[in-house]
């Protein structure tokens, strides 16, 4: 393999030929023949910041399962958190003229590869850029907007806020050495919020996922792009980041909106973020109901009636289907209809009672 310079040679080498790695949470993990082998799943990678970044994001998976205390769950922590963005430490700037320069991101902790968390090359940290590790954009953090790699220079030049500042000599080896993407593509999904860029409210197309701010610029795409398309049935509200704002090639995103109520630039939230990702992966294989192990998670009166006992292994869908207009009486569930009879025939009297019945609930030891 050839190189065109001693920075891309070793960087090959710490990626690539490294033997071992010394995991905080693992210990001194050895090279095998195929790569390095995650000890608590099948995962294997030859890169060994890949490993390490995986290593790292299973921690806090596992972290977020681990913890069911009603007061110190990641989830409440996460909503109390302070939202003010954190900034990293400012290391002193390496000379332009360095010609040994090596990126100190790709030798250090996992810690700046939190997932939807900015990475933070120390050369670019004054210049406010940093670099999103899922779609590998270049961010302007002073801007708040994407800007496309062959247009930074540009981007400093125009722009008075950059005035005085300019772009390392290396910078191109840089944004290679971070996997930087030398174009904006637009995702053909709902993505989570990228760090440094606003949130607002707007609109997407549920036929080709193209978002905008105003609906009247979603009415017109439709009426180009999916002639015949009735708006109610193509175009949905939802949360908008505009991540390129150039004037007609300017690209908006659609944000999942699982995660949009959570800030992006907050450490905690990734750390919860990364806890919904999991559970929802959890969802996609699971075809039944499962009753929670929680009791903090289940109602006083579902567990007095016993209607978790009654649902627990039905497949769910079929339950929610129960809810709208029935069509024929699905034989499976004919003792479900006695239930929900005898449900709220026996909780209506325990209205006038609630009071003490939730009092006494609280004031009972859990099995």
């Amino acid at each position: 393999m050839e190189f065109t310079n001693n920075i891309q040679y070793k960087h090959h080498l710490r990626a690539l030929h490294q033997e071992s790695t010394d995991v905080p949470t693992l210990g001194v993990i050895a090279r095998q023949p195929d790569g390095f082998h995650c000890p608590e799943c099948s995962y294997i990678h030859t890169n060994v910041e890949n490993f390490r970044r995986h290593v790292h994001i299973s921690a806090l998976i596992k972290g977020a399962r681990a913890s069911k205390q009603r007061l110190h769950s990641p989830e409440r922590e996460a909503i109390i958190a302070d939202t003010d963005p954190i900034i990293p430490d400012v290391p002193e700037v390496v000379s332009n003229q360095e010609s040994e320069y090596v990126p100190e991101v790709m030798a250090s902790e996992p810690a700046l590869h939190l997932s939807h968390a900015l990475i933070h090359p120390p050369a670019l940290v004054a210049l406010q850029l940093g670099i999103d590790p899922v779609h590998h954009l270049i961010i302007c953090g002073g801007h708040g907007y994407a800007v496309p790699w062959k247009d930074l220079a540009s981007h400093f030049q125009r722009n008075t806020e950059h005035k005085g500042q300019h772009l390392p000599a290396n910078i191109d080896e840089i944004l290679e050495a971070h996997d930087a993407a030398k174009e904006i593509l637009h995702p053909t999904g709902l993505v989570a919020p990228i760090q440094s860029i606003p949130c607002h409210p707007g609109f997407h197309c549920l036929k080709c996922n193209h978002a905008n701010i105003q609906h009247s610029s979603m009415l017109k795409h439709l009426s180009l792009e999916h002639p015949g398309s009735v708006a109610k049935d193509c175009i949905k509200a939802c949360t908008v980041q505009i991540v390129f704002g150039r004037k007609r090639v300017g690209q908006v995103w659609a944000v999942e909106p699982n995660y949009s109520t959570f800030p992006a630039h907050n450490h905690q939230s990734v750390q919860f973020l990364e806890h919904l990702k999991a559970k929802e992966l959890e969802l996609e294989v699971l075809d039944v109901i499962q009753t929670p192990e929680d009791p903090c998670q289940t109602s006083i009166f579902l567990r007095r009636f016993q209607w978790l006992t009654a649902t627990d292994g039905r497949p769910f869908k079929k339950l929610h289907g129960l809810t709208a207009k029935p069509v024929k009486k699905e034989q499976e569930f004919l003792d479900l209809e006695e239930r929900v009879e005898g449900y709220f025939t026996r909780l209506r009297p325990l209205v006038m009672e609630m009071q003490p019945l939730v009092l006494k609930w609280i004031n009972t030891p859990d099995e």
